[in-house]
């Protein structure tokens, strides 16, 4: 599975948390729902989620915003939050 292929196709799909964006997509032959950061991080297609359903995805995007963060101050990196 390809994550994020066509990551600005339909932004309807957007979910934000603490000022980050990410999306989510649906992958038939896999049966999984998966996205990535779209805004707020440098590298943003590098993190990467996915879950069974809606909530573990949202949950799972979350999660990932929380070990970016962390990671962060524990590298003392001046992390630039998104506006």
């Amino acid at each position: 599975m390809t994550i994020c292929p066509e990551v600005y196709k339909d932004l309807s799909n957007t979910i934000s948390y603490k000022g980050f964006t990410g999306i989510i997509n649906y992958c038939n032959s896999d049966n999984i729902l998966y996205g990535c950061v779209i805004s707020g991080i440098p590298d943003m297609h590098s993190i990467s989620y996915h879950g069974n359903t809606i909530e573990e995805c949202i949950q799972a995007f979350q999660d990932m915003i929380e070990d970016y963060m962390e990671e962060d101050r524990e590298n003392d990196s001046a992390l630039v939050l998104p506006a």
